[in-house]
Formats: structure tokens, C-alpha cells, sequence
């Protein structure tokens, strides 16, 4: 059976939001910054952003693969 394109779609904007909101909260922690400081912080939080990004798309993947999986398996 697995899952149709349109969780698939909802698990992605759930995933866009959350990172979305991660990002202003990163902002909001960087606006009073300064100088060598400000770009320290922003390097880690750059790293700690894309490392959140791709957690969230191999969760994607990975969901999708798995249902993927189990469908081919219902069909035999």
C-alpha cells in the first residue's frame, strides 16, 4: 500500500517549518553579536543548520524508502 505522494509532501513542509523556525531562532541569537564573536557563532550555526537539514531529509528518504520497500514487498 505505502504512503502516497501527499504525506510525503506534508512530511516535507513539516520538516521546511521546523527548520524555518530553527533558522529565526538562530537569528534572533545573532543579532546582538559582534565582531569575531558574531562570526564564530555564525559558523556554528551555519554547521549545526545543515547538519539539521540533512537529518531531516534523510528522515524523508528514508520514510519514503521504507514504504517504498514495503510496498514492492506486497505486491509479490
Amino acid at each position: 500500500m505505502g504512503i502516497k505522494g501527499g504525506t510525503v509532501k506534508v512530511l516535507e513542509l513539516g520538516m521546511a517549518a521546523i527548520i524555518g523556525a530553527f533558522a529565526a531562532k538562530l537569528v534572533d541569537i545573532l543579532i546582538p553579536l559582534s565582531g569575531w564573536t558574531l562570526v564564530l557563532y555564525s559558523f556554528i550555526a551555519t554547521a549545526a543548520l545543515l547538519g539539521y537539514c540533512a537529518l531531516a531529509l534523510g528522515f524523508i528518504y528514508g520514510v519514503e524508502w521504507i514504504t517504498r520497500r514495503r510496498s514492492h514487498k506486497e505486491e509479490k
